[in-house]
């Protein structure tokens, strides 16, 4: 069953997508458990990866520079789009956040069912979310509106909720389990 799952993932993610547009009511109802999912969701991925090289890999420059470089060919991309298709104000600001934020969780899932190396997209993703407060920053201060605030503390916990949190327990659980 896993395997089909494994082998059949990017085209249940579309599936659930779609389906989430069609039936809001669910999608909404579903909501609740997006952190509990996008948690253990990083945390498996981790479980088959080595934890020093992804470390390794976090910290190179390459990682850095594809992060910058993805977060702001994305931003102007889907800002060039949304702005074509006549959004502006809060919706074109929302539709360029969504470019900026694409890198996912699913990311690394996603890259081991079509055969790429894993741990490259995962140094990617860790590095894209650190810097997603700087581009959502930097988007809300060109949208010029006026008491432009983000919650750094509440980021900074995100970030140890989301990516440590996954990391440590996936350090655990290998050191624990056969």
């Amino acid at each position: 069953m896993m395997t089909w799952i494994v082998r059949h993932s990017p085209l249940l993610m579309f599936a659930f997508c779609v389906l989430g547009f069609l039936w809001p009511q669910g999608s909404t109802a579903m909501l609740p458990f997006l952190p509990l999912t996008l948690f253990l969701l990083m945390c498996f991925s981790l479980l088959g990866m080595n934890q020093r090289q992804l470390l390794r890999a976090v910290f190179s420059r390459a990682v850095w520079r594809d992060a910058l470089l993805h977060g702001a060919a994305m931003g102007l991309l889907c800002g060039a789009v949304a702005w074509l298709c006549g959004a502006r104000g809060e919706w074109l600001l929302a539709m360029t956040a969504v470019g900026v934020t694409s890198p996912l969780f699913a990311s690394a899932a996603m890259a081991q069912t079509v055969g790429l190396p894993v741990l490259p997209v995962m140094a990617r993703t860790i590095a894209a979310t650190v810097l997603l407060p700087v581009y959502l920053l930097v988007l809300m201060l060109f949208s010029r509106k006026s008491g432009v605030e983000l919650d750094w503390g509440a980021y900074m916990l995100n970030l140890l909720v989301y990516i440590a949190g996954p990391m440590l327990l996936a350090v655990a659980l290998r050191s624990l389990l056969p």
